[in-house]
């Protein structure tokens, strides 16, 4: 059977297409179903949080690079990763107790079965149905003794306006035992005292001279008189 020129041309599009296909894309998992249901409701008290894909995850013996993060509306977050976490085909879960009502963000990350990191996030929301334990963690593992949870506070729910100031007092500086005390302030009486003699020498020397020149006087006038006598 003979190809037309159309049909061999057509023919070599297709399998560049093909080739140019990037693999990857082709490689990722797709989210089939997550326990809760993305924007449901469940009640406060023990919740299965799962993600469920259309291909099995890698399923190492440490469950390395299987992450699933819950963030309440005050942002705080626990984090369970390893002992926390359950594996089984195509689904990542994890049991928790949740007492806080309110809305909660589920961020997973997983490693599909051709080693293909995946990543996504969904929202519920926890109702308060019945006796709340206030005592009682906001949110704890069901898993066994060994389960890891990493847990970090950022609470972005109270208005910075309403905390109270703290006033800082500044102590005053001691003053350094080892400073030397400074050689004007020590010389100053001195410095005064040479002062005052200058200005008492400034006016003496002027009177000294009137009184010499008078007593000169006198004595010329007292030799002239004892001439004419003699």
């Amino acid at each position: 059977m003979m190809f037309s020129q159309k049909q061999a041309f057509a023919a070599l599009a297709a399998l560049a297409l093909i080739s140019l296909t990037p693999l990857s894309a082709q490689a990722h998992d797709e989210v089939v179903g997550t326990s809760p249901a993305a924007d449901s409701s469940v009640s406060v008290g023990p919740v299965t949080v799962s993600v469920t894909f259309n291909e099995d995850i890698m399923k190492s013996a440490d469950l390395s690079g299987e992450v699933i993060q819950l963030v309440d509306s005050l942002n705080d977050v626990w984090t369970l990763d390893a002992g926390c976490l359950s594996v089984e085909g195509a689904t990542l879960s994890t049991k928790v107790a949740i007492q806080r009502p309110g809305d909660y963000t589920v961020n997973w990350r997983s490693v599909s079965n051709d080693g293909h990191p995946n990543e996504g996030s969904f929202k519920f929301t926890v109702e308060s149905k019945g006796q709340v334990d206030e005592n009682a963690p906001d949110v704890t593992p069901l898993g066994d003794g060994a389960c890891p949870v990493t847990y970090s506070a950022i609470d972005t729910a109270i208005p910075v306006e309403t905390s109270t100031p703290m006033t800082v007092i500044m102590p005053a500086p001691m003053p350094s035992a080892s400073a030397k005390p400074d050689p004007f302030v020590q010389n100053l009486p001195f410095l005064g005292f040479g002062i005052v003699l200058i200005v008492l020498g400034a006016i003496a020397g002027p009177v000294t001279q009137k009184m010499r020149g008078k007593r000169a006087a006198e004595k010329a006038a007292l030799k002239k008189l004892q001439e004419e006598e003699q």
